[in-house]
């Protein structure tokens, strides 16, 4: 008896779609995270979407940004690395940012259908050693958890340790920097979603036109129609809470940027 196989090329584009169901699912689940925590953010988002598109689905997201533990013996930024490299991001470029303290790697996507990934990695152990004492009591609760609870925290955006943090240690590690404390309050959730609204054409109520280059809830402008005031003017009539200052300029003059803030523990 013989059985008759799909041919191949049938069979790697099944592949190929349900590889590409499995990233827009998982890139779904985190930012839905992100915006259930951000209820502001959200609703200025839906805001501008509105003002700019028909449809909310013409929404395209920019970069997702991840942060994790380094310089400790602990899961650090593989475990959420994975998740995206296994869906078919590659890793590209990475950067030392302030000073050594922040190692930021970002991740090319698959396509132009899905967001870049950026994690930054918080070198703990140049922090000072009042940071390694705390930051090690859960990394090594993670450690004894084992891989398999380590790989599910980054495939939900949990915390890979199991034990809560007490408010002493998160005034220990917001001292030296917000990120510390919402990692090890929030572990692999998005830290930051931007949303890029290159191809959104203006609504006829809103007066703006065709936005231009990336926002987050940051909004990035690359020789857009509309100006940056314009879409800084409909984020603060939504109840965003605006960054001071909330337009800056990117280091190589090629963009501005408008940006909203973190709300609650979010810094």
């Amino acid at each position: 008896m013989t059985t008759q196989s799909q041919p191949p090329g049938k069979m790697a584009f099944m592949l190929g779609m349900a590889a590409q169901v499995r990233a827009r699912e998982t890139v779904d689940g985190y930012v839905e995270t992100y915006m259930r925590r951000n209820p502001a953010a959200h609703k200025a988002l839906e805001a501008v979407v509105m003002q700019l598109t028909e449809r909310s689905d013409h929404l395209r997201f920019d970069h997702l940004g991840f942060v994790a533990f380094g310089g400790v013996d602990g899961p650090g930024y593989k475990p959420i690395a994975d998740v995206f490299t296994g869906l078919g991001w590659q890793e590209r470029d990475t950067f030392e940012l302030e000073n050594g303290l922040v190692t930021a790697r970002w991740y090319q996507p698959p396509s132009v259908d899905f967001p870049m990934v950026v994690v930054r990695e918080l070198r703990v152990d140049r922090f000072g050693e009042e940071c390694v004492e705390v930051c090690n009591k859960f990394v090594d609760d993670a450690n004894n958890a084992g891989e398999e609870t380590t790989r599910a925290a980054a495939l939900t955006g949990g915390t890979p340790w199991r034990i809560e943090p007490g408010e002493d240690d998160l005034e220990v590690l917001g001292y030296y920097s917000p990120l510390l404390a919402w990692h090890l309050s929030h572990g692999y959730a998005a830290h930051a979603v931007a949303a890029s609204v290159t191809g959104l054409a203006k609504s006829r109520s809103s007066g703006l036109a065709k936005s231009g280059k990336r926002a987050e809830t940051h909004w990035h402008f690359a020789g857009a129609n509309a100006t940056v005031e314009d879409v800084r003017a409909v984020l603060e009539r939504h109840g965003a809470r605006m960054e001071d200052p909330a337009v800056v300029m990117s280091s190589d003059g090629s963009m501005r940027r408008v940006s909203t803030r973190g709300e609650g523990d979010c810094p």
